[in-house]
């Protein structure tokens, strides 16, 4: 992934369904952005609402390694994200990356990633789709969403300046493709400190999400196969 090369589209269903349809004619790598998404997903298969402004974007790219290291660009992707929004001018004090997925300002969810792979039947050399969705201007309704979701709240609440979703697109790129490059040359141990730096801090209770249940314990730290580690009560 040497360019910046990207794809804007007025409207689209979901960024990274398109990202899949690319993949399938063996498209070069590129970003997608669209200035409106109708039926964009965040983790689990939960929907991802894209509101008026907001930032609705995909990375397509063949990075040449295991499915297992293709996983580590979830924590890639949320430095990223992390580093590009502090560079708004947005007080790192109030940012947080909430394991695995999520950018939280003050508590409330702002922005998700969603990584998804693609194995092309044609004979194509397989992709790595990462979706980013960032609330700039506007957030959902708390009451579209589960009980249990965390409250959603907007970068443009900080006070600060927001960009247009093709700025932030252009802010975001390079300092991705920096990680990615971080992440491929030293390997994950600098990733997983850089990822540690920006989340919350270890011992803190934390309470971990899955499709159907809960668990809640001590934030421990990450393995090095990227895996939470949890102290539980038992």
């Amino acid at each position: 992934m040497d360019s910046f090369t990207y794809k804007i589209y007025n409207s689209l269903d979901s960024t990274n369904a398109e990202a899949k349809r690319l993949s399938a004619r063996g498209h070069p790598s590129t970003w997608i952005l669209a200035l409106k998404q109708t039926n964009g997903r965040g983790r689990n298969g939960k929907s991802w609402k894209t509101e008026k402004n907001g930032f609705a974007a995909s990375l397509l790219y063949y990075p040449r390694i295991p499915h297992s290291v293709k996983a580590l660009r979830s924590y890639v992707a949320g430095i990223a994200l992390y580093d590009c929004v502090s560079s708004l001018g947005i007080d790192k004090k109030f940012l947080t990356l909430k394991w695995p997925n999520d950018l939280l300002f003050n508590g409330h969810k702002v922005a998700g990633i969603l990584l998804e792979t693609v194995s092309n039947a044609n004979g194509l050399s397989s992709s790595l789709i990462v979706g980013f969705g960032v609330n700039l201007d506007e957030c959902p309704d708390i009451k579209a969403l589960d009980d249990n979701a965390v409250r959603p709240g907007t970068l443009k609440s900080s006070g600060c300046p927001m960009p247009s979703p093709e700025e932030f697109l252009r802010l975001l790129m390079p300092v991705y493709h920096h990680w990615d490059k971080g992440l491929e040359l030293k390997g994950f141990k600098v990733i997983k400190k850089a990822f540690l730096d920006r989340t919350f801090p270890l011992g803190q209770q934390i309470v971990v999400k899955r499709a159907n249940d809960s668990t809640t314990g001590l934030f421990s730290g990450i393995c090095d196969d990227g895996a939470l580690r949890l102290t539980c009560p038992d």
